[in-house]
């Protein structure tokens, strides 16, 4: 009874990740589609699995690669309150680096 327990436990996990696998590069594909990325789906799933891109602008690398980590963190929120602090968060991870990159104000 406990093996049988501690396997469900285990495929759950592992459904768990393959999901996280499998929607991770399709949201980010959208979502970076409508903020006018020039990314294909095989570019992100590349750039995820490989750490390699060809052919893209600088600006969309970096936000697509801030994006795999805004995912996480969204991942990780789940359940939080959507608050204002929380979206400009959001927001702040995925333009780091980029041309996007909110200023600091004084």
């Amino acid at each position: 009874n406990d093996d049988y327990l501690r396997k469900q436990d285990a495929d759950a996990q592992g459904g768990a990740e393959f999901s996280y696998e499998v929607i991770l590069p399709e949201f980010l594909y959208h979502s970076n589609k409508i903020e006018g990325s020039t990314f294909t789906l095989d570019q992100i799933e590349t750039l995820y699995v490989r750490n390699k891109v060809t052919g893209t602008i600088l600006d969309d690398i970096i936000e697509t690669k801030n994006s795999f980590k805004m995912f996480d963190r969204m991942v990780d929120t789940l359940g939080v309150e959507l608050t204002p602090e929380l979206l400009i968060e959001f927001e702040t991870i995925l333009h780091k680096g980029t041309t996007m990159q909110p200023t600091v104000k004084a």
